[in-house]
Order: C-alpha cells, then sequence, then structure tokens
C-alpha cells in the first residue's frame, strides 16, 4: 500500500481482498483496531472509551471489554497475543496496558 498527498490509497494490484464477516459490539465509532496473527487476536477502540478484543478464528467472537479511560475516546490500539497485553490510547493523554 501506498498513501499520498491528495488523500488517495494505492494499493498493489496483485492482492484483492473480499469482506469475510463484520463484528459488532462498540457503541459508538470504531477509531482504530489491531491484528495479532499467531493467535487470531483482533483489539478495536472507539468512541465509547472502551477496548474490545474480538477472535478472528471464530468469526470475530467477542472475547472481552476492556475498560479504564475517565474520557470520551480511545484513539489508538495495539495488542501482543504472545504477552497477552493490549495497550490503548485515549484523549485524555494517558495510555493504559491490560493483561
Amino acid at each position: 500500500f501506498e498513501t499520498s498527498w491528495d488523500t488517495k490509497l494505492i494499493t498493489d494490484p496483485r492482492y484483492t481482498y473480499q469482506l469475510v464477516w463484520t463484528t459488532y459490539g462498540h457503541t459508538a465509532r470504531v477509531w482504530d483496531c489491531a491484528f495479532a496473527p499467531k493467535s487470531g487476536m483482533i483489539a478495536s477502540c472507539a468512541e465509547d472509551s472502551t477496548v474490545r478484543l474480538w477472535d478472528a478464528r471464530e468469526e470475530g467472537t467477542p472475547v472481552a471489554t476492556l475498560r479504564g479511560f475517565n474520557c470520551l475516546n480511545a484513539w489508538c490500539v495495539d495488542v501482543d497475543a504472545d504477552e497477552d497485553i493490549a495497550v490503548a490510547g485515549g484523549n485524555d493523554g494517558t495510555a493504559k496496558v491490560w493483561n
């Protein structure tokens, strides 16, 4: 993938993607997500100030809802399933770590 100044995302024509499934659970706009390929874990964060964990091997089955922000938005998230750690940043200027 490449990005450009004119808001385009340029994809490599060798790769084609199909929607596999959609999962629901957040009560507001989703801002970020991360994928841990070894475990199949997906982490997402949203404007509802939660981080949610999903099992991609089970078509997005919910695993956990992580709370802890005292703000409106959780902006970014990453997950390391090998270490059982999820990290997220919120608009309150904090980073939260769960294990």
